[in-house]
């Protein structure tokens, strides 16, 4: 939940600084209904920001979902239009992140380390186009990679669960093997052992 919170928050700041840095002026507008918000806004930026989520999908009640209530509330306060295409497959990375990148938008978002190569490979091809990923460093001047201390919060909960332990026996379970939930393991036994 705190790495929830912590993404949705790193995901308002980038956003943010990305519109201040643009400096276009929003254009006053009453919004009718037509946004996918929710909640009307009084002035309507000409920005456009996509998001591509990794195969679990927006309704994965993790980063894709966390990520994009975070772009919804950006649409809500600054009137940014903002999409996002599901990832059924590895192969859907590059067509749907060079929908964005075609279809003119400002920033295109790829959730998860599983982008990586498509945001590469995307980013090489279109060098004027903005993009941004999380959890995976992409080297190339026109990605932004915003990364976190996985390890620091999981050693805290394993000094949680090594101090209120009564058996003794203390599991982890991480998900699919990989060098980030590697992180978050090792992380929480060593505070297991602290």
């Amino acid at each position: 939940m705190k790495k929830m919170l912590s993404l949705s928050l790193v995901m308002l700041l980038a956003v943010s600084v990305m519109l201040a840095g643009c400096g276009s002026k929003p254009k006053e507008e009453t919004n009718a209904g037509g946004d996918t918000g929710g909640t009307p806004t009084e002035t309507k930026s000409d920005l456009n920001i996509g998001m591509v989520t990794d195969v679990g999908g927006v309704n994965d009640k993790s980063f894709n979902q966390s990520a994009w209530e975070a772009l919804q509330a950006t649409e809500t306060e600054t009137g940014t239009a903002v999409k996002y295409l599901q990832s059924k497959s590895d192969e859907e990375y590059i067509p749907n992140l060079n929908e964005f990148v075609k279809g003119g938008y400002d920033l295109t978002w790829g959730i998860g380390f599983q982008l990586a190569d498509a945001i590469k490979t995307v980013a090489e091809q279109n060098p004027d186009a903005k993009l941004a990923i999380i959890d995976s460093v992409v080297d190339a001047p026109n990605v932004k990679s915003v990364t976190f201390a996985e390890e620091e919060g999981s050693y805290l909960v394993g000094v949680v669960a090594g101090l209120t332990t009564k058996s003794n026996k203390i599991g982890f379970v991480g998900g699919m093997e990989s060098p980030l939930i590697k992180k978050f393991e090792v992380g929480f036994r060593e505070g297991v052992k602290a």
